[in-house]
């Protein structure tokens, strides 16, 4: 007897996607359409797409300008990106005139994050910030650079950011970037990320003291005042992770002097990238900062060939200013030794992780690096051990640029979530450490 099955009138040429589960159907336009404007149009489809559509974005927390990604249809690996899919969209240049984005924003009523093109005029400034600051749910706020907007005379906006506790700024004019944060923001921020030469520590500081992250460039300028060792406080209580790009004659002097008023700092990355340094400037005002626990000095890709075993021999010493260190990352080593490396952590007894990243030098025939002296893991983990009677994690490996990697040529490496530096900070190299990290609980959601 013929089973059921093969009795039932069946026309394969009638199923459709329209047929498919609500479910299904969300998963699929899910990774169709990681840009705004695609979920748009997807939503105008019909009305279970629009009901779909609605579902999908609201589960939208970062918008993200797509000029970070290089293929807007390429899939992105959750794995590797550590976002949800369905947690961001890209956002067409376009997209930040403020007409466009107040539409867009109705449909995105979770959005958490967002990252905007300066407009072209005041006007739209005006409107487009009047635009975020209606919306509570938005806490981070990113203004990506537009570099054919003219600098113009310096105006007061009259709106204020109220709602928005972190905030990036990448390269732009001086008085752009100082009416966005000194008009605009207000002063609990917790998260500051500055891309640009023209600014010091000092300058913003006393406005903003209860940052929990910063990361700035400081290189020591004429034209930049105040210079860092003219800060007087207030005092930085809330500040756990600080990070630096320095290119100053007397870093240790201007460092030392900051850190006086971080009595909570946890996390330090340095980025050195010139100057002169020596061992006078060090000693001569030494002091020792028992909170913090991970430490990162990185050479600059510009500065790294300029780097002499001297300058080397300072910078171990400025290891031993932290004797609770727990966390060592050298990144961008070149004419560093083991010696040197095993003397500078004499006094680090609760070390568990030392990670090195070599300058690397082409080699004819094989794939092997050099850093000048050899530098193996085993000696420097077993001259540890010899010591301080304690194993520990070394891990040395050639350093490489972080824009080869997945998360930064899809624009992703922006967000992270969770306020965790060695999780988050400490593999990348500064220029492409996260802008933002979230700091929420997704079983709240």
């Amino acid at each position: 007897m013929t089973p059921k099955i093969f009795q039932m009138n069946y026309d394969e040429r009638q199923i459709g996607i329209n047929h498919l589960p609500d479910e299904i159907l969300e998963k699929i336009l899910i990774e169709a359409t990681i840009n705004l404007e695609g979920s748009m149009m997807a939503a105008a489809v019909c009305r279970r797409w629009r009901r779909i559509m609605a579902t999908r974005l609201s589960m939208v927390k970062y918008l993200l300008q797509d000029q970070w990604s290089i293929d807007s249809g390429h899939l992105l690996d959750e794995g590797l990106i550590c976002i949800p899919k369905a947690s961001f969209l890209f956002l067409h240049e376009n997209g930040s005139h403020p007409e466009i984005l107040k539409t867009c924003l109705e449909w995105l009523p979770n959005l958490m994050v967002i990252e905007v093109c300066r407009p072209d005029t005041r006007d739209e400034e005006e409107a487009l910030l009047r635009c975020i600051a209606s919306k509570t749910n938005i806490v981070g706020f990113f203004w990506y650079p537009k570099y054919n907007r003219s600098q113009g005379a310096a105006h007061i906006p009259e709106v204020q950011l109220t709602n928005i506790d972190m905030v990036a700024i990448f390269e732009e004019p001086f008085a752009l970037t100082h009416t966005t944060l000194f008009y605009c923001c207000h002063q609990s921020l917790s998260q500051l990320y500055i891309s640009n030469e023209n600014w010091s520590p000092a300058i913003i500081l006393p406005r903003f003291w209860n940052l929990r992250r910063l990361h700035m460039l400081y290189h020591d300028r004429e034209n930049i005042y105040p210079r860092l060792l003219a800060y007087s406080g207030p005092v930085l209580y809330k500040l756990e992770i600080l990070e630096l790009s320095f290119a100053v004659e007397s870093m240790f002097d201007h460092l030392t002097h900051l850190l006086l008023f971080c009595p909570n700092l946890k996390s330090l990355f340095l980025q050195i990238e010139g100057g002169h340094y020596n061992l006078d400037d060090l000693s001569s005002n030494r002091r020792f900062f028992e909170t913090v626990e991970n430490l990162i000095i990185e050479i600059s890709k510009s500065w790294v060939s300029h780097c002499k075993l001297d300058d080397w021999v300072c910078f171990m010493e400025l290891v031993r200013m932290f004797p609770n260190l727990k966390n060592l990352g050298l990144r961008n080593v070149h004419n560093l030794t083991e010696d040197l490396i095993v003397a500078a952590l004499q006094w680090s007894f609760n070390l568990k992780l030392l990670d090195i990243k070599v300058k690397t030098t082409p080699s004819s025939g094989n794939d092997s690096f050099s850093s000048g002296p050899s530098i193996k893991a085993e000696n420097i983990a077993s001259c540890f051990f010899w010591r301080h009677r304690q194993r520990i994690t070394c891990i040395v490996r050639p350093y490489e640029d972080d824009y080869e990697s997945v998360s930064v040529q899809t624009g992703t490496w922006h967000i992270k979530e969770g306020f965790d530096f060695m999780t988050h900070v400490f593999p990348r190299n500064f220029s492409f450490s996260p802008v933002f990290l979230v700091d929420y609980n997704p079983c709240e959601d």
